[in-house]
């Protein structure tokens, strides 16, 4: 109940508070979100693919924190029976600006059902293993929606889904990055790929 109760009070104040607009290092942002959650996992066996040149953006840093810790809870949620959970996380340039997405190893969903995901109370999965008020989604898409974006997702049952959310391009700038892959172990490697390289080897 407390969980529901605080995720109406977040749903409601994105309508009734402005966007802080500042420049938002991803890097940074995704190292403390994937740290927090890690740990919070405790000893599961999860692997984390992040890429390594994520770039600045402007947005209210908050809330598109928000997105992030939505997303990456959610892939977490629904990796929770493989033996090791995958996260993929990277971006590419668009014509409307920049592509975030989420990838896991998850259960899935079936495609069909897409358009209810950022639904109010929507929930595709309702065993008792997978729990939630069914708000987190719909939290993502008004913060992204607020930003001028938009988000949606692809999936097929027992394959995994892909989150993306389009942001507009207002920051030219990238932040250097270590990331690369890491595992249950904090073991950081595995740079050198550009992330469109990356997004079309993965897409392929």
């Amino acid at each position: 109940m407390q969980n529901l109760i605080e995720g109406l009070l977040s749903f409601s104040r994105m309508g009734n508070e402005g966007l802080n607009i500042e420049r938002v290092d991803l890097d940074a942002m995704l190292r403390e979100v994937v740290v927090d959650l890690h740990d919070d996992a405790g000893l599961r066996n999860i692997q984390w693919r992040i890429a390594p040149d994520l770039p600045a953006i402007q947005g209210d840093a908050v809330l598109l924190r928000e997105v992030w810790v939505n997303l990456l809870d959610n892939a977490l949620k629904y990796t929770g029976h493989r033996d090791i959970s995958e996260v993929e996380i990277g971006w590419h340039p668009h014509q409307e600006g920049r592509v975030f997405f989420v990838r896991d190893n998850g259960i899935g969903f079936d495609p069909e059902h897409a358009h209810k995901l950022f639904g109010m109370f929507q929930r595709l999965h309702r065993e008792p293993q997978f729990q939630g008020e069914g708000i987190g989604l719909a939290l993502v898409r008004r913060i992204v929606e607020s930003h001028g974006g938009r988000i949606w997702a692809t999936s097929k049952v027992d394959q995994g889904a892909t989150f993306y959310f389009q942001l507009p391009d207002e920051a030219d700038s990238a932040v250097p990055s270590d990331w690369g892959v890491l595992d249950s172990a904090h073991a950081i490697g595995g740079r050198g790929q550009s992330p469109q390289a990356r997004e079309r080897s993965l897409q392929g």
